[in-house]
């Protein structure tokens, strides 16, 4: 059999199972992967195979950071510059490489063996700064590291979870996450066995009863998706696991599904039983390619155990769950954009109504949930005469958190609602070391600021809406008090001007203008109408963007301006 490229790329093409554009971005990713770019033979040939216009392939190519249409190189080094591992010293890291490889940002060397990139948020903040090395994540750089990465090496990626009275992380670090009978063992789809013994009505119940919210930050009930999602009858249901975190300070994701995948698996059964889906994604950010290969194997063992595919163990359920990889866009964390990216368009989000549960994948019901979601939903199920989880405060709820920035031990860490944020950073994360609390941000980039009179709130959403905070997905980041407000501001309001999709105006225009404000701001030039224009911005993108990307676009900048509001005003010695 011929080895070559391009045998191997018609044998993709030829073994798809859909030959058509749902399976346009996976074509994609796999000629990216064998050439390093597609070329426009690939691409002709996949226009071809697919029947997609080579228009509309171009334009799909354009949309993900992770595809290109020129050649790259050997080793593509791709350096973060998300707010954590620039204030880490990415940018130092940075040029070092452009210095040492003898290039510039993006361009690959004269001998097509290096090419470095600046790329947003890799969700490795926890162990910032970090760069990715073609597939492989290097973390905690340093000038030493310098020299290993080019040649390969350098410290990888670990998981960091601390956890207390834990309901999902008990098995980490405990078992094999890749083997199904340690799974098992421990009480491994002892939720799905126990939701074959109830009706569906007594399965929604139950989760509506535990006060299930979605965990990806919009906090929505999961019974209620449920339930609605059941009364469109007669017609064929997706279920959907949303793994493409990729807003910086997020990375719990990456940690659950490497450490305990089948739990994750577990819900997405459960799920699939009580809405009588038979077809299911999990869509996985494209730069976690460890993860990528790992819940590959997991699908693997599953199938070969009975717990995917025909009449799963028995049940009358027959289920199949596939992977769909991301390609470098964060929008595609917004649950509409998703569905637009796994049938192979753009990733633009879809004005609403109608909603997923109506009109969602392919135009049929969807129920797309959290991976945290997931994961708890099977430990809700697994004990249906006990309420293990409740979102507001209840002393038997958890919530993982993913702490990140000026601490001790930066990490994933499972509490209880209501543990107060200072015990978190300090107790737990170590507190800041070398110095004292400067900032801290609730909700990731698209968080909030917390005022330094709610340091030692309780983490509960009942406490947290009445000063005007989100939990949002969990994020903490913490900032010691050297670190410069602006140029916080700045990296975070340059993730957004580049993450937007560019579809609404306001937020096409609005995350632009803001961070051409907030970097003027950090050279010292400042207009006497800053103030009022940062507002009117940040409040157009709140009320007039079209998904949750704009209206939350803004939320650290505008919070900041409530907490330091002489950052923004006209002093001596600037412009008026």
């Amino acid at each position: 059999m011929n080895n070559t490229n391009e045998q191997k790329m018609e044998n993709f093409l030829e073994q798809l199972s859909e030959k058509r554009r749902t399976n346009l971005l996976p074509s994609l990713l796999k000629a990216q992967e064998l050439y390093g770019y597609i070329s426009e033979e690939v691409a002709l040939k996949i226009s071809k195979v697919l029947k997609v216009a080579p228009a509309d392939i171009y334009g799909v190519i354009e949309f993900y950071s992770l595809l290109y249409s020129k050649p790259t190189a050997e080793t593509v080094i791709r350096v973060c510059t998300s707010p954590l591992c620039s204030l880490k010293g990415a940018d130092k890291i940075k040029q070092a490489l452009f210095k040492k490889l003898n290039v510039e940002d993006g361009v690959p060397s004269t001998d097509g063996r290096f090419m470095v990139e600046s790329v947003q948020c890799l969700g490795l903040c926890d162990q910032a700064p970090a760069v990715m090395v073609n597939n492989r994540a290097v973390c905690n750089i340093d000038d030493d590291s310098i020299d290993l990465l080019i040649n390969g090496g350098g410290p990888g990626s670990k998981n960091n979870y601390y956890s207390d009275n834990p309901v999902i992380t008990k098995r980490f670090g405990k078992i094999d996450p890749l083997s199904i009978d340690d799974f098992i063992k421990e009480d491994g789809f002892k939720g799905f066995f126990h939701a074959l013994t109830f009706t569906k009505d007594e399965l929604i119940y139950a989760v509506k009863s535990s006060g299930l919210k979605g965990r990806g930050g919009a906090g929505y009930p999961t019974g209620l998706k449920e339930q609605g999602a059941v009364a469109v009858e007669g017609r064929e249901t997706y279920v959907i696991c949303n793994a493409d975190e990729s807003e910086p300070g997020t990375f719990k994701d990456r940690i659950m599904l490497s450490s305990d995948p089948y739990s994750v698996l577990e819900g997405i059964l459960i799920t699939a039983y009580i809405v009588g889906a038979k077809k299911g994604y999990i869509y996985i950010r494209g730069e976690y390619s460890e993860v990528h290969d790992i819940f590959t194997k997991v699908i693997e063992n599953a199938t070969k155990a009975g717990y995917l595919g025909e009449n799963i163990q028995g049940s009358g359920l027959s289920f199949d769950l596939e992977i769909r990889s991301g390609a470098g866009a964060y929008i595609c964390g917004e649950e509409t954009a998703l569905f637009e990216s796994i049938e192979g368009k753009r990733g633009y989000p879809r004005n609403k109504p109608p909603f997923p549960i109506e009109n969602g994948l392919f135009g049929k019901p969807t129920i797309i949930n959290n991976v945290e979601t997931f994961s708890y939903l099977a430990q809700v199920i697994s004990d249906k005469k006990r309420v293990v989880l409740t979102q507001g405060g209840s002393p038997s709820g958890t919530k993982l958190f993913c702490l990140s920035g000026d601490l001790v031990r930066p990490g994933m860490y499972e509490l209880p609602f209501g543990t107060k944020l200072s015990e978190v950073i300090n107790d737990w994360a170590g507190g800041v070391p070398d110095g004292e609390i400067g900032s801290i941000i609730l909700g990731g980039a698209s968080g909030s600021f917390v005022p330094e009179k709610y340091w030692n709130i309780p983490l509960d959403d009942q406490s947290l809406r009445a000063v005007g905070l989100a939990l949002g997905s969990g994020v903490i980041m913490v900032f010691n008090k050297d670190r410069d407000i602006l140029k916080i501001l700045s990296d975070i309001t340059v993730f957004f001007k580049h993450e937007s999709c560019g579809k609404c105006y306001p937020c096409q225009q609005g995350t632009q203008y803001q961070n051409e404000i907030i970097t003027r701001l950090g050279k010292g030039i400042c207009y006497k109408d800053d103030s009022e224009k940062l507002e009117d911005i940040g409040l157009t993108m709140k009320d007039a963007s079209l998904c949750g990307l704009g209206q939350t676009a803004s939320s650290a900048v505008l919070s900041a301006m409530k907490i330091w509001p002489n950052l923004f005003e006209v002093s001596k010695g600037e412009v008026e």
